[in-house]
């Protein structure tokens, strides 16, 4: 299993009893915190005691987790809310102080936090997950049945009665409070309660009597499924708390349902097969989960003007429902997920402009939808993925201003749709968003669009005519793949605002059009034939794979100018044997000229180049971007260094090396798979370390020398053979998973390093062991 986070004990690894110093108590200051438009995500400190900086405003998930220095946390009340697991299993945590103003604390948040013993959690507190403070002493040791905290949230019970009463200062029962309790048979809520939070009484298999108060105002989702109350009630409607609708076992095919009904809960109606009118009430807030779910025979529906959300699969495969309508001055806001999903004989709907939210699938396979109406001051902003999907009939659509981006494949599959107007405030046309619209004939592309993702117009077989487009930047892969644009096009390069997309022609030497600026990945990708290409200096950059598998490739001529090569753009270029990279180069991707086993010859540029790959890659997976090639095996001399100091790679085999001092960086991969180097002395000139660098290599012992200042992520992953590793106080950024071990051979790893230095907290944080110098 593969390790996720700085601070999970590291996946494989086995290490001894660590050598647990003094921390010292001292100020804590911003630069230990990672903080993004108020987001605190991540913890980089090593602190006993941790004051939250006021300008927080959410602790994300898992942003303290396992983190085993700190032993009091005080949180400000501009935090509003606390993630899943911000503080899980901080195994020295003993005392959290809120301040008043948090509202929200997640699952887990404070869980298997074992020592902590002292919480306070102010009356701000409104929500609260029952497993915020699962396995901690505070807990363990909470004396009342009835665990109560902030305002009113009843967050565990620990009793053991079979009749109870909710204490009368409860007003929230947090999800899964009561779970699985098959001793209850009979729960009394008390006024004031406000909220029943999702699964709250769930598989309370002996609970039958069940009294709600009027206060009662949300119902959560599955709240009481599967207890005997709701299971054997008989009545019609079964509606509790303030007008909350649970459960209609009627068998009508027209209702009107009660004019105090203003929630209609999850699954109410579902599976129905008799229903096929049904008039809503005028105080109708929400319609819940799956509520009328597979009513086949549901035909006709008109939402009144204070229904704000209409809930994920509320009428999914509703197979007859053929009208939808909203009341004047409606304030539904929301659409969820799968709410008309396959609903085949919907034709037509007219949004209201109190509608921001649209939600992924939300009319799927609405295979007789001809057409969508937004109101001409339409409030939203968000339309999720495959909302629209095998909408086969829908002709026409107009993207509301409001939409700066959607979900992708919004429009897949649509192929009856003619026309589109995009917004003007988009940014992104997503992947797969027009593919097989094959009866869309042209398209307009906003200057505000910069992207267009993977298989966006794929088999839009019509589409000829794309105008605009003057704003695009980037184009993936096979956006035109299979259009009448595409193929219709006269001329061997085709390209959108710069752009080359696409090689049509059948020539072995190619010469890039000076009108072209950037060459958009897989263009070239598998062709045979080319033996030769020259690039011009207009060429800023080639993509990932834009060359890759060109066989029959020899030549490369490379242009003043060109600043970005992608991952893979010429890997396995098996003819290619000579390059020279210009001095205008900035970025090399990973693997970009990988297998090209002819390749005797390069030169590189002498500016600093960055030389990149993803920070989550495999360090099982070689990218190394000259791997298996001539040049790299038969080089002169064991060091491969670039212009500007970066060691690209190591072909000695000598078994206790010192890097030169004129190496500034070390490459991605440069030492991986080497087996014969087994210790490394690392100079001060060297200031980074790349990702992968030494992973799964055969080193034992590395001294970094005091001037090292980062170790890049999965530096030494997998370097099953590694025992210590001497870090300066230099060192003090570190990337992830930087010595994991995911073949789960067994590790005993050592760090050297000096008392209260940032390394010394990295290893006390990440469980290894610890020798001072």
């Amino acid at each position: 299993m593969r390790v996720k986070k700085i601070g999970i004990i590291l996946c494989g690894i086995v290490f001894s009893t660590m050598t647990m110093l003094s921390v010292p108590v001292k100020a804590e200051t911003n630069y230990a915190f990672v903080i993004n438009g108020g987001v605190l995500t991540e913890y980089k400190g090593h602190e006993k005691e941790v004051a939250i900086p006021s300008n927080v405003k959410e602790i994300s998930s898992d942003a303290f987790r396992d983190n085993s220095l700190i032993e009091k946390v005080t949180i400000p009340s501009s935090v509003k809310s606390i993630g899943d697991y911000a503080f899980a299993n901080c195994s020295a945590l003993k005392s959290v102080v809120m301040e008043d103003g948090i509202q929200s604390i997640g699952a887990g948040a404070f869980g298997e936090c074992k020592n902590l013993s002292s919480v306070n959690v102010p009356v701000s507190v409104k929500n609260v997950n029952t497993y915020a403070f699962e396995d901690t002493a505070w807990l363990k040791n909470y004396k009342d049945d009835y665990v109560i905290v902030g305002d009113g949230v009843l967050i565990n019970y620990k009793g053991s009665s079979t009749n109870l009463t909710v204490p009368q200062n409860v007003k929230t029962i947090a999800s899964d409070t009561f779970e699985d309790n098959s001793n209850i048979t009979s729960v009394t809520m008390q006024a004031g309660l406000k909220t029943i939070n999702d699964q709250a009484f769930y598989d309370c298999s002996n609970l039958a009597d069940v009294k709600v108060p009027s206060t009662v105002s949300s119902i959560g989702d599955d709240a009481f499924t599967s207890t005997k109350w709701l299971n054997e009630n008989k009545d019609k409607f079964l509606i509790v708390g303030d007008g909350i609708l649970l459960k209609y076992t009627g068998s009508y095919k027209t209702i009107t349902l009660p004019s105090k009904v203003k929630v209609i809960a999850e699954s109410a109606f579902a599976g129905n097969k008799k229903l096929e009118n049904i008039t809503l009430p005028s105080k109708l807030t929400e319609i819940g989960v799956d509520a009328f779910a597979n009513c086949i025979k549901l035909k006709k529906i008109v939402f009144p003007s204070k229904l704000k959300v209409i809930g994920s699969q509320s009428f999914w495969k509703c197979s007859s429902l053929s009208s939808v309508s909203f009341s004047k001055n409606s304030s539904c806001a929301e659409i969820a997920d799968d709410a008309f999903g396959w609903c085949t004989k919907l034709k037509q709907m007219s949004l209201p402009a109190s509608v921001k939210t649209i939600g992924d699938y939300a009319f799927l396979k609405c295979t007789a939808l001809n057409k969508i109406n937004f109101a001409a001051k339409t409030k939203c902003t968000k339309i999720g993925e495959y909302t629209f999907s095998y909408c086969t009939k829908l002709v026409s659509f107009t993207m509301p201003r409001g939409v700066k981006s959607t979900g992708n494949g919004i429009f897949n599959n649509c192929k009856g749709l003619k026309t589109v107007k995009l917004s003007s405030n988009m940014k992104t046309i997503s992947r797969y968003m027009f593919e097989n619209c094959s009866m869309l004939k042209n398209i307009n592309i906003p200057k505000s669009i910069k992207t267009i993702d993977c298989n966006a117009f794929k088999n839009c077989k019509k589409l000829k005519s794309i105008t605009g487009a003057k704003g695009i930047t980037f184009v993936d892969l096979d956006v035109f793949e299979n259009t009448a644009w595409l193929t219709s096009h006269s001329g061997d390069f085709v390209n959108i605002n710069g752009i080359l997309v696409k090689y049509k022609g059948s020539g072995t030497k190619i010469k890039i059009p000076k009108n072209i600026t950037r060459i958009a990945p897989a263009v070239f990708g598998g062709n045979t034939k080319i033996t030769a290409v020259s690039i011009p200096s207009n060429v800023k950059a080639i993509d990932h794979n834009a060359f890759g598998g060109c066989s029959s490739l020899a030549s490369v001529t490379f242009s003043k100018g060109l600043e970005d090569i992608g991952e893979f753009a010429f890997t396995t270029c098996t003819k290619l044997a000579s390059i020279s990279l210009p001095d205008s180069l900035k970025k090399l991707g990973a693997g970009a000229f990988e297998n090209c086993t002819a390749l005797k010859n390069v030169t590189l540029p002498k500016p600093h180049v960055e030389y990149e790959t993803s920070d989550n890659v495999d360090p099982e997976d070689n990218q190394a971007i000259f791997c298996n090639t001539p040049w790299v095996k038969n080089h002169d001399g064991a060091y491969i260094i670039s212009g500007d100091g970066t060691l690209v790679a190591y072909t000695g085999t000598e078994k206790d090396i010192t890097l030169p001092a004129n190496v500034t960086s070390i490459a991605p991969f440069a030492f991986s798979y080497n087996k014969s180097v087994e210790s490394v002395t690392v100079p001060g000139t060297v200031k980074v370390i790349g990702i992968c660098a030494f992973s799964d290599s055969g080193v034992k012992k590395v001294v970094l020398e005091d001037g090292v200042q980062e170790l890049s992520s999965s530096a030494f992953g997998d370097t099953t053979s590694l025992g210590e590793v001497d870090i300066p106080e230099s060192v003090t950024k570190f990337g992830y998973h930087i010595f994991d071990c995911y073949n789960s051979r067994d590790v005993d790893l050592t760090i050297v390093c000096s008392n209260n230095s940032e390394v010394y907290y990295y290893a006390l944080l990440n469980k290894i062991n610890v020798e001072l110098k």
